[in-house]
């Protein structure tokens, strides 16, 4: 029965009016501000995605209630959500910030500075006031950032030259730049980038490098700073220029790319340079600039003089003078300890090298790469050691000497050398093979052996063990009658020790004793347990003896013998719930023992119940199951132990969204298995819609509109959906009921008479049976 507008019968009253309460609370599609009851194991987190569409916006909800903490959202808490508001927010501060991105990428800073600007102000305003809660003042200053980022994107994307890329792509201690509008020095971080006439220094115990787009980089040594002249990108003839001045410091350059269009310009005030070179050095203080040439050749001129450079040379410019003339490098310091690839298993100890003709000093650098890239410690001294700095870590690390003249000319760069730092607090790895623990054997001396790390040193009971390079140890020691404790040390060129005691029993001829495997499943002191119609019984005694097995119930003898090392086994029948045996152990040469024990059946598996019933479906993602063991040892889920007490147990479950196998196994004293398996479904999420029609879609007043909602939620759907549709002025708002087979949703209407027009479907609402639900629009 479908009620006409403005009438609603009697028997379908009730009906509307829980529709109206579904499709009302759903707060994140409609967009109002909705107040909840926090459910027991309901989080913050889980909270924000079902309302606000995203968990990390938890903070925002905090912020609507006053709240600080997340540890104040309890269970029965009453919680108010401005859906819209946040959201609204959070999407226009998400916009600001990408067009403010891919505006900055394609150069606004330098093209549209006054636009970007504007845009990150309106934004970080923006963010200030989401921060208080007040997000209407937030989404229009976010929208005004989006205009100004917007005017930013199309300005720089006209231009044709655009700038370059440098960035700081690592740094040791802090590197500060300051552009041409900044008033400050701001620090940098590794990945930042630097635009046009950007000055960059470093400070004390300080390290830059600078990475150009072509490749090309630039060491900044502590207490130095350059210029940023200009880094250009020709987009028509894909070239690209960059140029450096060097104000203060020690700079190193190395250039790379290859392109004949690319070029590197490098400056110092008041001499010119023409590079050719792929690697150079230069120093500049007040008094002079030195520049040292690795590769290739460098030209400088000043004061009406100009001098080549070629590999391996260097000249020295002093304030308003020519420079000098080119003369050799010095050679590189012939490193002595550690040698290359020197494992260390500390940092007592120092850098050593040898000193060279005609230096002043020497400089250290110790970095993490080969290629002397990411410098993590640089010295300057006179001295030709240098102690090992005691922060570095586990890890290689490569370390180089240049050599100093006394006007400060850099030497010539070696490769360097390597070492690792092993600060090894672990124990070596160790394996006993033989002898095995509680062994019992008849002779006066036993073998010893098994693996360690290669390297490390065996001793075993004292004794020095050979060791092979597969780390393989062996030794034969003697014994004495009785336990012998032997002791099994392993130790590894850290000093870390691991020990293992093996304890061999020595019987001489007439000692007999037997040791049943620990492993049976036992009652007690000689009471085993079987599964079945035997026993199957192992352990140890003298070696190379009879051993004879007789029921004292069933009158029958079973016979077996002990191998060289003792050990024996034998299966052995049984004839009614609980048989009796005694066993006797004759040696070679006559000796006897004898041992009585018994032997009982179980076959009854354990049994795991449960208290609570394991659901088929739930829409939260942990699950809490309670359940008693009875007659059982050992309880396992899914093959994690879980812990019983006084035969109750309670398992927590993380459950994966959909179907998820539940497996519990028990095993009591004689073996036997109980399982019980369940599996349940982790549906957190809204149905969904496959599809949708509406007949006829126009009307002309009077007839019948039918209705088709296909839709599929893995858990099962709820009997109603209600809708609404509108033909023109016209609002119609009711139910569609699930078919059968539970796939789609169907109704009708009656167009009044007087409407016509065309049929929009407006909205519905699905909700599964776990509650999720969800409303769209059409």
């Amino acid at each position: 029965m479908i009620a006409r507008p403005g009438r609603i019968g009697s028997g379908f009253a009730l009906l509307f009016l829980l529709v109206c309460m579904v499709w009302g609370g759903n707060a994140h599609a409609q967009g109002r501000e909705v107040v909840i009851t926090v459910e027991p194991n309901q989080s913050i987190r889980a909270i924000a995605e079902q309302y606000l569409g995203d968990p990390n916006l938890w903070e925002d909800i905090l912020r609507a209630n006053e709240l600080t903490s997340p540890d104040q959202v309890r269970p029965g808490t009453k919680l108010k959500i401005p859906v819209k508001a946040i959201t609204d927010a959070n999407n226009n501060v998400n916009k600001s910030t990408e067009l403010i991105q891919e505006a900055t990428r394609a150069g606004a800073k330098m093209f549209a500075a006054d636009e970007i600007q504007a845009a990150i102000d309106f934004r970080e305003q923006a963010i200030v006031h989401r921060k208080a809660g007040e997000w209407s003042e937030c989404t229009s200053l976010a929208k005004q950032s989006i205009q100004h980022a917007q005017t930013a994107l199309n300005a720089s994307v006209k231009q044709q030259d655009v700038a370059s890329e440098a960035v700081l792509h690592f740094k040791r201690g802090s590197v500060q730049s300051r552009k041409p509008s900044d008033n400050t020095w701001y620090e940098r971080q590794v990945k930042d980038s630097f635009v046009e006439k950007e000055k960059v220094r470093t400070l004390s115990n300080s390290y830059a490098e600078i990475l150009f787009k072509n490749n090309s980089r630039i060491q900044l040594q502590e207490n130095s700073q350059a210029l940023i002249q200009s880094m250009r990108e020709n987009r028509l003839t894909n070239s690209e220029q960059a140029s450096v001045s060097l104000i203060e410091g020690d700079v190193l350059a190395l250039l790379g790319g290859g392109k004949a269009t690319e070029a590197f310009d490098f400056q110092v005030e008041g001499v010119e340079t023409e590079i050719n070179s792929q690697a150079f050095r230069v120093n500049k203080s007040t008094e002079a600039a030195s520049f040292a040439n690795y590769q290739g050749e460098l030209a400088i001129a000043a004061a009406g003089s100009r001098v080549v450079l070629e590999e391996n040379q260097g000249s020295v410019v002093r304030r308003n003078q020519a420079p000098s003339e080119p003369q050799n490098l010095l050679p590189t310091p012939e490193l002595v300890t550690p040698a290359n690839g020197t494992e260390l298993y500390d940092t007592e100890g120092e850098l050593v090298w040898n000193g060279v003709d005609g230096a002043g000093s020497y400089k250290i650098e110790i970095a993490e790469d080969a290629q002397f890239s990411r410098i993590l410690h640089t010295a300057k001294q006179r001295s030709t050691s240098f102690p090992i700095p005691d922060d570095l870590t586990n890890g290689a690390y490569y370390w180089r000497v240049l050599a100093y003249t006394p006007d400060n000319l850099a030497g010539r760069m070696g490769r360097g050398a390597s070492f690792s730092i092993i600060l090894d607090e672990n124990p070596p790895f160790l394996v006993v093979h033989s002898p095995e623990d509680g062994i019992l054997v008849t002779s006066d001396s036993i073998q010893v052996n098994g693996a360690t790390e290669p390297e490390a040193t065996v001793r075993v009971a004292g004794h020095s063990a050979n060791v092979n390079p597969a780390g393989e140890y062996n030794l034969v020691i003697g014994l004495m009658p009785g336990d012998n404790v032997i002791a099994i040390v392993a130790t590894d060129r850290a000093g870390n020790e691991t020990v293992i005691e093996r304890t061999v029993k020595l019987v001489r001829e007439g000692e007999i004793v037997i040791t049943f495997d620990p492993s049976l499943p036992t009652l007690g002191t000689n009471r085993f347990v079987a599964t079945g119609g035997a026993l199957a019984i192992s352990g140890t005694t003298t070696p190379q003896c009879n051993l004879a097995f007789k029921s004292i119930t069933g009158g029958f003898e079973i016979h077996t013998q002990s191998d060289a090392d003792g050990r024996f086994q034998a299966s052995l029948p049984l004839l009614t719930e609980a048989d009796e045996f005694s066993v006797t152990v004759t040696t070679q040469t006559g000796a006897t023992h004898q041992e009585n024990f018994t032997a009982e059946v179980d076959t009854e598996p354990p049994v795991i119940s449960f208290t609570r019933p394991i659901p088929v479906s739930v829409a939260n993602s942990s699950l809490e199951i309670h359940g008693t063991l009875s007659g059982g040892e050992k309880l396992t889920l899914n093959g994690k132990p879980l812990t019983v007490m006084s035969g109750e147990f309670i398992a927590t479950v993380e459950l994966s969204k959909g179907k998820n196998a539940l497996r519990f196994e028990a095993v009591d004293d004689a073996r036997n298995v109980g399982i019980q398996e369940a599996e349940v479904l982790y549906d957190p999420d809204a149905p969904s819609i496959t599809g949708s029609r509406v007949n006829p879609r126009t009307a002309n007043g009077g007839e019948r509109v039918e209705i088709t909602i296909e839709c599929k939620d893995p858990g099962g759907l709820v009997k109603a959906a209600p809708f609404k549709v509108h033909i023109g002025d016209f609002t119609y708002q009711g139910v569609l009921l699930l078919n059968e087979a539970g796939t789609a949703y169907t109704g009708s209407f009656q167009v009044p008479q007087n409407k016509s027009g065309a049929v929009q479907l407006d909205e519905v609402t699905l909700t599964d049976r776990l509650g999720n639900a969800k409303t769209f629009t059409f």
